[in-house]
């Protein structure tokens, strides 16, 4: 008996596996389908069903999930599927989610709506790269340390320092340094913002008394991630005197909000790059 070819063909249509191995199953004589749709074959022993989509000439959708190493490039590729070379949009509804903590964007470029279902699965990605700066500086953040590694991290991060002048600071830094030998006792915040260490040093056997100035804050300018601006960033330099030295760190004044306001307007940039929808989230 042969099986209705054309229910074999709404079979293949609707992608009824289950449908299309009791019809393809009923005869060994072939059966042809439109080749604008799914085509199956029945396998034997068990008769499996695979998918013929792999000897057409192309593709029925579009099944991609590319990662971009800029938002330019991000930009780009949306722009290339969501509209026509003179910019009037295509009748696609594509969305982008943006996900903050994972600083990740994903395009569902063939998203479904509420009238017409689709597969989602051409979904271009980007995530945003933190900059070198940015990541050395949160390392040392309220990390302790000895005025020469203090100094020596401070000489290597120069060009980050926006106020005071990095030069100034490294001075500062180092000079605490070099007396190594004194004992520092008390310390006093003074009208400037500055605060000012008393100690005691050993000259030929006499004691001497001394003062040292420390910056209280400095100022970073910093971009969290590639393609960013630059921020001013905040740095209480903070310390303790311990055992007659001087312990050093740094607590940057709320580094997540530097953070929170690149990636939202990143967000605001690309959907008005793409004219594409941003949604905070994960598809």
């Amino acid at each position: 008996m042969t099986p209705d070819n054309d229910g074999l063909q709404l079979a293949c249509a609707n992608g009824d596996a289950e449908v299309i191995a009791r019809l393809a199953t009923a005869s060994l004589v072939p059966q042809g389908v439109p080749t604008d749709q799914p085509s199956f074959v029945v396998v034997p022993p068990g008769h499996t069903v695979h998918s013929l989509e792999i000897l057409l000439p192309a593709p029925l959708r579009t099944q991609r999930r590319p990662v971009f190493q800029t938002a330019a490039a991000f930009v780009a590729y949306v722009n290339r599927f969501t509209q026509t070379p003179t910019g009037t949009p295509w009748t696609t509804a594509p969305l982008i989610y943006a996900h903050e903590d994972t600083g990740c964007m994903t395009a569902v470029l063939d998203h479904p709506t509420a009238a017409q279902p689709a597969w989602g699965q051409h979904t271009p990605e980007f995530k945003v790269k933190l900059t070198r700066e940015w990541k050395a500086w949160l390392a040392v953040n309220g990390k302790r340390c000895d005025q020469v590694a203090f100094a020596e991290f401070i000489e290597n991060h120069l060009p980050e320092i926006a106020e005071p002048v990095g030069a100034d600071l490294l001075t500062m830094v180092k000079g605490l340094d070099i007396r190594k030998a004194v004992q520092f006792q008390s310390s006093v915040r003074l009208d400037n913002g500055q605060v000012q260490l008393t100690y005691i040093e050993d000259v030929t056997g006499t004691a001497a008394k001394g003062t040292a100035t420390i910056y209280d804050t400095f100022v970073l300018g910093l971009a969290p991630f590639e393609g960013a601006p630059l921020y001013r960033l905040t740095a209480r330099l903070r310390y303790r005197l311990e055992s007659g030295k001087v312990v050093l760190w740094l607590d940057l004044l709320r580094p997540e909000d530097v953070m929170h306001d690149a990636w939202t307007h990143l967000a605001a940039q690309v959907a008005t790059d793409t004219g594409v929808m941003v949604l905070a989230g994960q598809p």
